[in-house]
């Protein structure tokens, strides 16, 4: 006689909701994740170009004091 029960079946009542939910909130975990890894590459990316400009602007004053001396 062959066993006709699967994982599945292992997962009746109660705990086969319950994983269901926990992969849902993992889910739900991860993406909110993504978004504030985005959320926070944007503002870097803003912060790059503040300091890139603030670089530039350094550069560009360090030549004015050379040439009026």
């Amino acid at each position: 006689m062959k066993d006709t029960i699967s994982e599945e079946d292992l997962y009746v009542d109660v705990s086969k909701t319950q994983l269901e939910r926990e992969i849902a909130n993992k889910g739900n975990e991860i993406t909110l994740l993504q978004e504030q890894l985005q959320a926070q590459d944007k503002k870097m990316e803003a912060m790059m170009e503040i300091m890139k400009a603030l670089q530039l602007e350094v550069k560009l004053k360090n030549k004015e004091i050379v040439v009026v001396q």
